[in-house]
C-alpha cells in the first residue's frame, strides 16, 4: 500500500498533488478545512489545541504500515528554520507512529526546486534498498520533484 499524508489538498497546488497521487493508486490522507477525497480528514491546522486528536485518528489508520526509510527533502541555503521544520516533522512522525523510531532517516538536498529535487531523489532511489518510504518535503515543488522521481523509477506501484 502506498500512503501519502497531504495538507491543503482541497484546492490549488495541493489538489493537483492529491490528484497525481490518486492517479498513481496512492492512498492519500488529506488534512484540510474542506475536501472530499476518500481519506479526507477535516481539520483546521491552526487549531493547535486539538491537534493531538487529529494525530491519534491519523496514526490509528497508518500505524500498521511497514516503513523501511524516511527521506526528508532539505533546503540548506534557507538556513536553520526550514531544517527545524523538518526536524519537527520527523519528531511528529515518530511520536505519532512509534514503530518509526528505528527507521533509517536520509536527508536529500533539493534546494526547494522541483527539478533539483527530482535529480537528487532519482540519484537516491538508484542506491536505496528501501521498498517502503515516507518522504517529507520542505515545500510543494520539492514534493512534486520527489513524486516525479518515484514515477520515473517505477516505484509507485504497490
Amino acid at each position: 500500500m502506498k500512503v501519502a499524508i497531504l495538507t491543503g489538498g482541497s484546492k490549488g497546488l495541493g489538489k493537483e498533488i492529491l490528484n497525481l497521487l490518486e492517479q498513481e493508486q496512492w492512498t492519500v490522507f488529506d488534512i484540510s478545512r474542506t475536501g472530499q477525497p476518500a481519506h479526507h480528514l477535516t481539520y483546521d491546522l491552526s487549531d493547535v489545541e486539538h491537534i493531538d486528536d487529529l494525530w491519534k485518528t491519523l496514526s490509528g489508520q497508518i500505524a500498521q504500515i511497514e516503513i523501511d526509510e524516511i527521506v526528508l527533502i532539505t533546503l540548506e541555503r534557507a538556513g536553520s528554520l526550514p531544517r527545524m521544520r523538518l526536524t519537527g516533522m520527523l519528531v511528529g512522525m515518530r511520536e505519532t507512529c512509534p514503530h518509526l523510531e528505528n527507521v533509517e532517516v536520509t536527508y536529500v538536498e533539493g534546494d526547494g526546486k522541483m527539478g533539483d529535487t527530482f535529480e537528487a531523489m532519482r540519484r537516491h532511489l538508484r542506491t536505496s534498498k528501501a521498498k517502503r518510504m515516507i518522504v517529507g518535503a520542505i515545500n510543494d515543488p520539492s514534493a512534486l520533484g520527489a513524486l516525479r522521481a518515484f514515477q520515473e523509477a517505477g516505484r509507485t506501484s504497490a
